[in-house]
C-alpha cells in the first residue's frame, strides 16, 4: 500500500527542483548565470587577492622585523666583537707591559748579582792580599826573631833575653895541635891543562 503523503512530498520536491533547475537553465541560455558566476568568480578573486595583499603586507612587516632584528643583532655583535678585541688589545698591552717589566727586573737582578759578585771577589782578592801581606810579615817577625849568632853576624852577647846563646865555636878541644895533622895528605892547586883554557885575560899594570 502507497503512502500517498510521502508521494506527494516527493513530487512536489521534484517540481521545485525542476523549476530551479528550467531557471538555471534559462539563466545559462541568457548569460545572467555565466556573468552570476562571473561575479561569483571576481568576488572570490577579489577576496583572494585582499588575501594576497594582506599577506604581503605581513610578509614585508615581517621582513622588515627580521631585517631590524638581523641589524640589531649585527650591530650588537659587532659591538661586542670590538669591545672583545679591544679588550684583547688590553690585554695584551698588559701582557708586554708585565714582560718588560719582568725582563726589567730580571736585568735589574743579574746586574745586582754581577755586581755583588764582582765586589764579593773584590774583597776576597783584598782579603787574600792582606793575608798574604800578614804571612809576609808573620815570616819576617819570626824571621827576625830566629836571627842569632849562628844565623846573622849579631854578637853572642846581643842574644835576645831568654833565648840560648850559641856560641860559634863550641867543639871541646882535642889536644891535637892546630894544622894538618900527621898521615894528612897535601893538597895544592895545580896548573890547568891548556885544552881546559877558554879566555886570556892580559892584565895592564901601570
Amino acid at each position: 500500500m502507497f503512502n500517498i503523503d510521502a508521494l506527494f512530498e516527493q513530487c512536489m520536491a521534484l517540481r521545485c527542483e525542476v523549476k530551479s533547475l528550467r531557471h538555471t537553465v534559462k539563466e545559462f541560455k541568457s548569460g545572467e548565470r555565466y556573468l552570476k558566476l562571473q561575479a561569483d568568480q571576481h568576488r572570490v578573486i577579489e577576496g583572494y587577492v585582499k588575501d594576497i595583499r594582506k599577506l604581503r603586507l605581513e610578509l614585508a612587516y615581517a621582513h622588515a622585523r627580521i631585517v631590524s632584528t638581523r641589524n640589531t643583532w649585527a650591530d650588537d655583535y659587532y659591538a661586542l666583537y670590538d669591545e672583545y678585541q679591544a679588550e684583547i688589545r688590553k690585554r695584551n698591552e698588559k701582557i708586554r707591559n708585565l714582560e718588560d717589566e719582568v725582563w726589567k727586573a730580571k736585568k735589574e737582578g743579574d746586574d745586582k748579582l754581577s755586581a755583588k759578585e764582582r765586589e764579593y771577589e773584590d774583597r776576597l782578592y783584598e782579603k787574600d792580599c792582606i793575608i798574604d801581606k800578614l804571612k809576609n810579615e808573620l815570616a819576617h817577625a819570626n824571621a827576625l826573631l830566629g836571627r842569632d849568632s849562628t844565623n846573622t853576624n849579631i854578637p853572642t852577647s846581643q842574644t835576645p833575653a831568654g833565648k840560648e846563646k850559641r856560641r860559634p865555636n863550641s867543639r871541646e878541644k882535642s889536644g891535637k895541635p892546630k894544622g894538618g895533622q900527621p898521615g894528612h895528605e897535601k893538597h895544592s892547586l895545580k896548573e890547568p891543562d891548556e885544552s881546559e883554557i877558554t879566555d886570556t885575560v892580559w892584565w895592564l899594570c901601570l
